[in-house]
């Protein structure tokens, strides 16, 4: 397996091309929080306890097939209310017992059995009405009160094929409420104009930096090629078919997909169509134009389909109810057949792109002449105007994502990049870059101090190392004395 790529003994040093992040994680909460990163990368854990946080408390999420550590089925009543205080992560929970016992009491989520005692719950009199353990990994050696039961997740989460941890939007779960005016917003309101936008340059550069690093990691069992080709798979899913357009990566490898479509994306398509059991059973009625377009593609699967028969998934693996019709897997499939057809790899385009950003976003344009220029579904009217198969919006989280991270753990973005990042296409601010911007400069902040790609980036670092952590209104938050230390005077 050839390898173009440095091998790091530490997974974690990109200082070079971020040396901005320095600033950031300069505090020892924010170096912890980077070393954890790095032991779970290491051991394959991309996941964090707050995912399996979401997974308990989402019923959307949580397996059906729960059993307690000797074996008794597990029916969750109430999952209980999500503590934004100091104690238990779930107050006031229920779950029925081997079909007949209901246990109540407060609900305790840990990685590993033994972080209970790890983390002093033990000798924690908040700790005292934990009634159940709810773990990843195998129940074992913990403290725990009695009457306490414990149920691991790892078994029923990894028999489901189509389960993702990163199809989890860790920021649509409850989060701390906050005052008009919090204390990190107090602290930049008496510093220099430019310590906001250094601040958010330094974050925005750190989660850069740890999402290189996952690439490494990545990039350290896997053929360049390949991670891209799962990566994107990932990203043309958005969050509703995330886990869904991974299966399919996995069930169609992009060896034998390039070999089957001959560098014809048409061919690519009607197999990535076919495979994830999207493609229509009968000619669509609208137009001749629709007829004639789903007729050439069962004219390459009908040939090939026995070869795919164990590949295709259940329809039900999709969502497809409540999407934008313009984000629909059936038109997103189409770009990915664009993407890894040609006869020149995606990878190699990408590394001749690594110079500018616009060559990036060129990346993402594909030829005109496509059905899906002018239609959103396969019985749909004929739309007045072009639309894009993959919007500006997802084109910028692609470049932010995916291209820049994988270029740094290559070795090939330049070096420092921060002309580069600065010019980072924003794409859409959602509501954890709004409620962090509001946190961090008030109700009265310009929304153009964060209209660029690497500072929205820094937001969403920023809630993420110490929003979410924050349970008690900020009161506790050690992010204000960090902010003042790090950027009250020098300005990186």
């Amino acid at each position: 397996m050839s390898r173009l790529y440095p091998a790091h003994a530490d997974l974690f040093e990109f200082d070079a091309a971020f040396p901005r992040a320095k600033a950031y994680r300069s505090d020892g909460r924010a170096a912890g929080l980077v070393r954890e990163a790095c032991t779970a990368a290491r051991s394959n854990e991309t996941f964090s306890e707050r995912h399996l946080q979401c997974i308990w408390f989402d019923p959307s999420l949580r397996p059906q097939n729960l059993k307690t550590a000797e074996g008794e089925s597990v029916r969750v009543v109430q999952p209980g209310s999500w503590n934004l205080e100091a104690g238990p992560d779930f107050l006031r929970a229920a779950v029925e017992v081997g079909g007949s016992r209901l246990i109540e009491g407060d609900a305790e989520v840990h990685i590993r059995p033994a972080d209970w005692n790890r983390h002093g719950h033990q000798n924690d009199p908040r700790y005292r009405h934990v009634r159940i353990h709810i773990t990843f990994y195998a129940p074992g050696e913990a403290a725990l009160p009695p009457g306490c039961i414990e149920i691991s997740m790892q078994k029923p989460l990894l028999a489901n094929p189509s389960f993702s941890f990163q199809q989890i939007d860790l920021t649509a779960y409850p989060y701390a409420a906050r005052g008009k005016l919090t204390a990190c917003a107090a602290v930049l309101s008496g510093l220099p104009p430019e310590a906001g936008a250094a601040l958010l340059d330094a974050a925005g550069e750190e989660r850069l930096r740890r999402k290189t690093a996952w690439f490494a990691h990545l990039l350290s069992t896997c053929e360049p090629e390949d991670v891209l080709y799962r990566e994107l798979m990932g990203a043309l899913g958005y969050k509703h078919n995330s886990a869904a357009f991974r299966t399919l990566a996995d069930h169609v490898p992009l060896p034998r997909l390039r070999e089957a479509a001959g560098g014809r994306a048409h061919a690519a398509y009607a197999i990535l169509l076919g495979c994830a059991g999207l493609l229509p059973k009968e000619l669509p009625a609208r137009s001749p134009e629709c007829r004639d377009f789903v007729r050439k593609i069962w004219d390459v699967w009908w040939k090939v389909n026995s070869q795919w028969a164990d590949s295709i998934m259940p329809g039900a693996a999709w969502k497809l109810s409540g999407l934008r019709p313009a984000n629909h897997p059936v038109r997103r499939l189409m770009a990915a057949a664009h993407l890894f057809t040609r006869e020149e790899p995606l990878s190699q385009r990408l590394r001749r792109a690594a110079g500018t950003i616009d060559d990036m976003r060129e990346l993402l344009n594909f030829p005109s002449g496509n059905f899906w220029d002018y239609y959103l579904s396969f019985n749909g009217q004929r739309q007045a105007a072009p639309v894009a198969l993959i919007g500006d919006s997802r084109t910028a989280a692609i470049i932010i994502n995916i291209f820049i991270p994988w270029l740094a753990a290559r070795g090939e973005l330049p070096v420092p990049a921060a002309g580069m990042l600065d010019s980072l296409p924003g794409g859409t601010a959602d509501s954890t870059v709004k409620m962090t911007a509001h946190n961090l400069f008030g109700p009265a902040h310009s929304r153009k101090l964060y209209s660029s790609g690497l500072r929205r980036q820094g937001l969403i670092q920023i809630f993420n190392d110490f929003c979410v952590q924050d349970r008690s209104s900020c009161a506790n938050c050690k992010f204000p004395e960090i902010i003042k230390r790090n950027f009250g005077t020098a300005i990186i």
